[in-house]
C-alpha cells in the first residue's frame, strides 16, 4: 500500500522501498528526502460547516450540497499552497551545511538540504477530523434531504445556537449513520471528500522543489482544531474535540472492531499516502491469554489484507484511566498511546487525557 502510493507521488521505485517513517506516521525516504510531512492540516469538519452554514439554503439536493463542499476543499487546498509560498516558515530556506553533507544530493548541487538542495522536497498535509465531516454530511443527507426530518433553516439555527434549545434536532443527527459501521451511506462520502483533497492536492507543486501530498493523520489537531471549531451537524457540540487521525467520532456507536476496519479501509489509501494511522483501543482483558492475543494478530492481518496501511492499536482500561486521573500518585508508569507517540498518562494535559477515556474500548474481537 505505501510503495506504491509513494511511486503515484514520483518517487522511484527504489526509494519508495526504502520508506521509513518518521516520528509518529509520516513517510520519508532517508538520505535523499527533506521532506516536511506535516506543514499543514486540512481541517475537514470546519470546512464543511462552513459550507452548510453558508450554503444550504441555497441547495436543493444533498448533490448540490457536495459540490459546494468539494469547491471548499479545492479552495483550502490553494490556499495551503499559495500560503508557503508567500509565507513560508523561517526554516524553509535556512542554511544548514552540517546537515546537508549527510543527503545525497546537496553536494553536487552546492545546496542546503533545507533550499532544495535534497532529491525529495515534498510537503505533507494532515486531514484531520474526516470521520467527523462525513459523518455531518451524512447526518444532513439523511435528515434534511432524503427524511426531511429536519428543515435547513432550523438546522442552522441549532448549529448557531450550539444545539441549546435543539435537543431533539441534536439526537437525530447523532443517530444517523456514522463512520465505523462499513454503511455505505457514510463511507462513500467520506471517500468522496478524501478524493477530492487527494485530488485537489497531490503532486501539486510546492514552489520549494518539490510537490504536496496528502493524508489521514491529525496529530495534535484534533484537540486544538475542535476547540476553534462551532457545533458541526454530526451532533458534535461547540469546541469539542474530532476523532484522533482517521478513527470513528468520539461518541459514535459502532458495530464492532471488524466494522471499522472495513469503513477505514473502503477508500484506496494509496491515493493519500502521506500517513495516518487507524486507531483502536482495546480493553486489556483482551490480551490476558493466548487465544485473544491470536484474535488480535488476525485482526492486524485483516487490516493488512483489506488495505490498510497504518493501524495503531491501544490496550487500556477506562477504569483505570478514570482512577488514574484521581490518584495519579497510584499510578505512576500507566503508558498510554496518544496519537502517533506513546507517553505517560499522568504526564498528559487532562484534555487528552479525556479524548482517551471517551474513545471507543472494544473488549472483544
Amino acid at each position: 500500500m505505501v510503495v506504491p502510493g509513494l511511486i503515484k507521488l514520483g518517487y522511484d521505485e527504489d526509494d519508495a522501498w526504502n520508506y521509513v517513517v518518521a516520528a509518529c506516521w509520516e513517510y520519508i525516504v532517508p538520505g535523499c528526502g527533506a521532506d516536511i510531512p506535516n506543514i499543514d492540516v486540512m481541517d475537514f469538519p470546519k470546512v464543511i460547516n462552513d459550507v452548510i452554514m453558508s450554503k444550504l439554503c441555497e441547495c436543493d439536493t444533498f448533490e448540490d450540497l457536495m459540490n459546494y463542499v468539494e469547491a471548499a476543499i479545492k479552495s483550502e487546498c490553494d490556499r495551503m499552497i499559495s500560503e508557503l509560498i508567500q509565507n513560508p516558515p523561517e526554516y524553509l530556506g535556512k542554511k544548514a551545511p552540517v546537515q546537508s553533507i549527510f543527503f545525497d544530493g546537496c553536494i553536487q548541487k552546492l545546496e542546503s538540504l533545507n533550499c532544495g538542495g535534497t532529491k525529495y522536497n515534498n510537503f505533507g498535509a494532515h486531514g484531520a477530523g474526516i470521520a467527523n465531516g462525513a459523518d455531518a454530511l451524512a447526518a444532513v443527507k439523511d435528515n434534511v434531504f432524503i427524511n426531511k426530518r429536519i428543515s435547513k433553516q432550523d438546522l442552522i439555527f441549532a448549529l448557531k445556537n450550539d444545539f441549546k434549545g435543539y435537543d431533539e434536532i441534536r439526537h437525530l443527527l447523532k443517530n444517523s449513520p456514522k463512520m465505523g459501521n462499513n454503511d455505505v451511506f457514510v463511507d462513500e462520502i467520506a471517500c468522496g471528500i478524501m478524493g477530492c483533497f487527494a485530488k485537489n492536492l497531490n503532486n501539486r507543486e510546492n514552489g520549494y522543489g518539490g510537490i504536496w501530498r496528502t493524508g489521514t493523520g491529525s496529530a495534535m489537531e484534533y484537540i486544538w482544531r475542535g476547540l476553534k471549531c462551532p457545533a458541526t451537524a454530526d451532533g458534535r457540540k461547540s469546541q469539542s474535540a474530532y476523532s484522533s487521525s482517521y478513527s470513528p467520532a468520539l461518541d459514535a456507536k459502532t458495530a464492532g472492531v471488524l466494522s471499522v476496519l472495513q469503513s477505514f479501509t473502503r477508500f484506496d489509501l494509496s491515493d493519500i499516502i502521506n500517513g495516518g494511522p487507524l486507531t483502536i483501543e482495546i480493553h486489556d482483558t483482551v490480551f490476558r491469554n493466548d487465544e485473544g492475543v491470536k484474535k488480535v494478530a488476525m485482526l492486524v492481518k485483516n487490516f493488512v489484507l483489506l488495505g490498510g496501511h497504518q493501524l495503531q492499536l491501544n490496550s487500556i482500561n477506562g477504569e483505570k484511566l478514570k482512577a488514574a486521573q484521581k490518584h495519579p500518585e497510584d499510578y505512576p508508569n500507566l503508558i498510554v498511546r496518544v496519537w502517533g507517540w506513546s507517553g505517560f498518562f499522568n504526564e498528559l494535559d487532562v484534555e487528552f487525557q479525556n479524548h482517551i477515556i471517551r474513545r471507543t474500548e472494544y473488549n472483544c474481537i
